[in-house]
């Protein structure tokens, strides 16, 4: 569309419009605003239903993570020729400071001295391979599970939750559901190890069934489970709202991933948390 439509038009050229019965110029520039309204809500519903699934991620200085680099191509088994299957992280790296200046980039000391300003979406927290953990995805070098015991506490373990894993808490959030474990999100890691959380749940206290966000309503102290929350105000459901204080010690297992389907933990997880000595629970044999 002409810049003059959008900001200002001719008066010369509204008159010779005018004298010949046309409303050109003004119709174009009330379907461009019109145009622009729709987008600009439609552009504030996406980021808001975004929003309702983005955690905060933070990393502390001397963090091992992985680099996704869209320069860095090293063939890991994927089909000759096919380049968007081709590994794509360099690693592991440090973390050496975050960005005084943006909340969302961090300083990475690269194995060549190199330092890097990164932003916090192309960073992975690495996890070395352990005898302990579930084999590996092709090279990647992520955990995808782990689980505490008699000889193995977190507070013990290099590897420990960090902000943005899904987590086994040995106990629930509060009184009201009366369940001996919970699933939770690490939102924060404080450098005394102490750990806050989103709580996940379903609203019938159902161990082996779905596990989606806790949002909670402070008007009637209202907390439920839904992928989206019902009202604006509703704020998420954290340890924090709950009152309870957590560590390292609570954690029962951390680092897998819900079904994407269903949503609900893989069933190695669920056999792992029956046979934990932390937590009080048998998986039925119906399951």
């Amino acid at each position: 569309m002409p810049t003059d439509l959008q900001y200002e038009i001719d008066p010369q050229q509204l008159q010779n419009e005018g004298g010949r019965g046309l409303r050109v110029s003004e119709s174009m520039r009330e379907a461009y605003r019109f145009v622009r309204d729709r987008q600009m809500k439609a552009a504030q519903r996406n980021k808001d239903r975004r929003d309702l699934t983005q955690e905060h991620v933070q990393f502390l200085d001397g963090d091992p993570v992985m680099v996704f680099d869209y320069i860095h191509e090293v063939d890991k088994g994927a089909p000759k020729g096919i380049r968007k299957l081709k590994y794509r992280f360099s690693g592991p790296h440090n973390v050496e400071r975050k960005d005084e200046e943006s909340e969302l980039h961090y300083f990475i000391r690269e194995s060549s001295g190199k330092l890097r300003k990164l932003h916090v979406n192309r960073l992975r927290l690495y996890y070395p391979i352990s005898p302990d953990l579930a084999p590996a995805c092709g090279e990647q070098r992520f955990a995808p599970y782990r689980a505490v015991d008699e000889n193995d506490n977190p507070q013990n373990l290099d590897i420990k939750p960090a902000p943005g894993d899904l987590v086994i808490i040995g106990c629930e959030p509060d009184d009201v559901e009366g369940t001996p474990w919970a699933v939770a999100k690490v939102t924060h890691r404080s450098r005394e190890g102490e750990l806050t959380v989103r709580w996940f749940g379903n609203n019938h206290g159902r161990l082996t069934g779905t596990w989606r966000p806790g949002f909670f309503q402070p008007r009637d102290d209202r907390r439920y489970y839904k992928a989206r929350k019902d009202h604006t105000s509703h704020m998420p459901y954290t340890s924090m709202v709950s009152e309870t204080p957590l560590n390292d010690s609570h954690v029962v297992a951390f680092g897998f991933k819900l079904n994407s389907l269903t949503d609900r933990l893989p069933q190695t997880v669920l056999n792992k948390i029956s046979t934990s000595p932390h937590v009080a629970w048998e998986l039925p044999a119906t399951e």
